[in-house]
């Protein structure tokens, strides 16, 4: 299972009325492990619902996979099953909320996306098509149009481009820092670097996390720890990773 899919598990236990924080009470103590944007984003929520969280990250806030990706916001990458297109929709609607609610600069200006590939840019028009079919704002445009939206590029005027309307662009490092700032202002705690060193259970219920600064008082723990969650709960759900290289540039004006 690759990080993605995890993560959607992860999203759709969290919905899930018998699996998820519904029945959260101000007196649960609830430990994170990892401050990226999965973890920062549990603990804003958690503490608006009344709970004690205290959030341990090993090195410092958005430090791995949270602070080094697109920040692409998007309902329409062709992800299957299909019907997880519904689940990216309602977090489009999230993060419109998360913009006045946590002050967040979002840059709501759609996508463009095409292939150098023939085969890859049949898939890409194919997707599409499916993708219409579920109600996602999306077309198929010219090159002459896409250089309307993108003056910086010059693209082949018979080129044909995706382009997704309602995608949007944030920087993640500012959304994880925007959380843990309201955490913190909500009454929960923010400690790193502090490593995560086991659970402490006992009658078998959690009591405790050990960590590098000692014993710290839980009933609850959430690891949202991405790439570590194999090695920190010795289990076999993430596939390896694969290097990537991703630039980031100052915005072109």
């Amino acid at each position: 299972m690759n990080r993605r899919n995890f993560s959607k598990l992860l999203a759709l236990l969290a919905i899930s009325p018998n699996q998820g924080f519904g029945n959260i009470s101000k007196k649960d103590k609830i430990i994170i492990i990892g401050a990226g944007i999965v973890g920062s984003s549990i603990a804003y929520h958690l503490t608006k619902m009344g709970a004690e969280v205290t959030v341990i990250e090993r090195d410092r806030p958005a430090a791995h996979a949270s602070g080094k990706n697109f920040g692409w916001l998007h309902a329409s990458y062709p992800t299957k099953p299909y019907n997880f297109h519904h689940l990216l929709g309602l977090s489009l609607l999230a993060y419109k909320k998360l913009e006045t609610e946590i002050g967040i600069d979002i840059h709501w200006g759609g996508s463009l996306e095409w292939h150098a590939s023939k085969e890859s840019q049949k898939n890409l028009t194919e997707e599409i098509k499916v993708q219409q079919g579920f109600g996602v704002p999306i077309q198929m445009i010219s090159g002459e149009q896409a250089h309307e939206l993108e003056p910086n590029v010059q693209f082949d005027k018979e080129a044909r481009m995706a382009f997704s309307q309602s995608d949007g662009a944030v920087d993640a490092n500012e959304v994880v820092n925007k959380f843990l700032e309201k955490t913190i202002n909500l009454g929960g705690q923010v400690l790193y670097p502090v490593t995560y060193e086991n659970v402490i259970v006992k009658e078998g219920k959690i009591v405790a996390v050990r960590t590098s600064i000692g014993e710290i008082e839980a009933d609850r723990v959430v690891f949202a720890c991405g790439d570590d969650t194999d090695e920190l709960l010795n289990i076999d759900v993430l596939k390896t990773s694969e290097p990537e290289i991703i630039l980031r540039t100052q915005p072109m004006k």
